[in-house]
C-alpha cells in the first residue's frame, strides 16, 4: 500500500519491491501529482478530487475513465457516502453502507487499508472493493481516525 505522501522515487521503489515480491500494489494518489509512468497492475484509489485533477477531467466518471484509459490500471475513484466508482472492465458504481457519520477522519485510510488487506488475502478487486467501503463507512460512527477504525468481524457483520 502505497501513496503520493511519500517522495516519487519511494513510490517507484515499493511498486517493484512488491512486483519482485509477487504481491498486489495499491497507489492511493493523494496528494494528487502526477502518477508514475509504470502503473500497470496497480490499483489506484484517488478520491473524487485527486481523479479530477489527476484526468483533468471535471466530471467524475469521466476522470475515472479517463485514468483507466490512460494508465491500464484499475481504478477505484471514492465518493464518500456515495460509494465508489469502480473501473476495472466496464465499469461499476458501488454503493456505501448507510451509517450515522459522526466524524470522516481516516475513512480514506480505511478504504485503502482494508483493500490492500482482502487483496493480500486473494479476494477478488470487486469483493475487496465493497468490504473496504464498508470498513470506510463504519469508521465514520466515532470521532477519531484510529478509534473509528472497524475490526473485521464488524465489516463481515455489517455486509
Amino acid at each position: 500500500l502505497l501513496s503520493h505522501e511519500v517522495p516519487e522515487d519511494a513510490v517507484l521503489a515499493g511498486i517493484r519491491a512488491a512486483r519482485a515480491g509477487g504481491w498486489q500494489v495499491v497507489l492511493n494518489p493523494a496528494p494528487a501529482r502526477a502518477l508514475p509512468d509504470d502503473v500497470d497492475g496497480v490499483v489506484l484509489t484517488p478520491n473524487a478530487h485527486e481523479a479530477r485533477v489527476l484526468a483533468r477531467e471535471q466530471d467524475v466518471e469521466a476522470a475515472g475513465r479517463a485514468l483507466a484509459a490512460r494508465t491500464g490500471a484499475p481504478v477505484l475513484v471514492t465518493l464518500g457516502a456515495e460509494g465508489a466508482l469502480l473501473l476495472d472492465g466496464d465499469g461499476e458504481r458501488l454503493s456505501a453502507l448507510a451509517v450515522d457519520v459522526v466524524d470522516t477522519t481516516g475513512a480514506g485510510d480505511a478504504v485503502n487499508g482494508a483493500l490492500a488487506a482482502e487483496l493480500a488475502a486473494g479476494r477478488p478487486l470487486r469483493d475487496a472493493a465493497r468490504f473496504a467501503l464498508a470498513a470506510a463507512a463504519l469508521s465514520t460512527r466515532v470521532p477519531g481516525a484510529r478509534a473509528g477504525m472497524p475490526r473485521r468481524d464488524d465489516v463481515v457483520a455489517a455486509l
